[in-house]
């Protein structure tokens, strides 16, 4: 399905919800034969601009977007990466009217229409690269049996067994949390860059390395 259809078919099922936005965001590349790793985020939705000619704001100057990219800057710096070395997009390419966290239910659904469309936009990169999740949302609507993983803590506790099969997944490739949000019960940061996770970061380092060696 082309992107104009999906959001032309988005809008008509949920209205208001959608905003109704062309060009949307492009994809933030800057040297393909460099990337190490897929970076996805949810969607472009904010409270603050619609214009954007990439991702994340990447490319352009907009003070209220600097921290958030500054907190990704060195969450890609203690793992290895670089913006230089990951290829950055959004699962949702469209502009939802409320943000990710207040629009699950519609966010989810409209992800179903979306996740084709990003499937075959990284076919042009090795199976082995891996995707590193922006959001507990992507990993609900990514894996295909997410119950069968545990709390998103036992990930950065390395209880639970990580990346995530490419077998076990709807993009066929290598999925690894790297959130930037808070443990929703002791708001405890996620994010790599605050010198936590040690363990986490360092078994990413080297899964990071062993596909890059395949």
């Amino acid at each position: 399905m082309e992107v104009r259809q999906i959001i032309r078919t988005l809008k008509n099922a949920y209205l208001e919800d959608i905003i109704d936005q062309i060009p949307i965001p492009a994809p933030w590349c800057e040297d393909r034969n460099q990337v190490k790793a897929i970076l996805l985020g949810c969607d472009p939705s904010n409270r603050h601009t619609q214009i954007m000619p990439y991702v994340f704001t990447l490319g352009m100057n907009i003070p209220v977007f600097n921290s958030f990219k500054k907190a990704f800057e060195r969450d890609l710096e203690v793992v290895g990466l670089s913006w230089n070395s990951v290829y950055v997009q959004n699962l949702c390419r469209n502009y939802f009217r409320k943000e990710t966290s207040e629009n699950r239910r519609i966010w989810l659904e409209a992800s179903k229409l979306w996740i084709p469309v990003l499937d075959e936009e990284l076919s042009k990169f090795d199976t082995n690269i891996p995707v590193l999740l922006t959001s507990d949302m992507l990993f609900k609507a990514l894996v295909t049996n997410p119950d069968a993983y545990g709390k998103t803590i036992d990930f950065y506790e390395c209880r639970t067994k990580f990346p995530i099969d490419a077998r076990d997944n709807l993009l066929n490739r290598p999925l690894i949390p790297f959130y930037l949000g808070l443990n929703g019960r002791t708001k405890q940061s996620y994010r790599l860059g605050t010198g936590k996770w040690v363990k986490y970061r360092k078994q990413i380092i080297r899964q990071i390395e062993k596909e890059m060696e395949v």
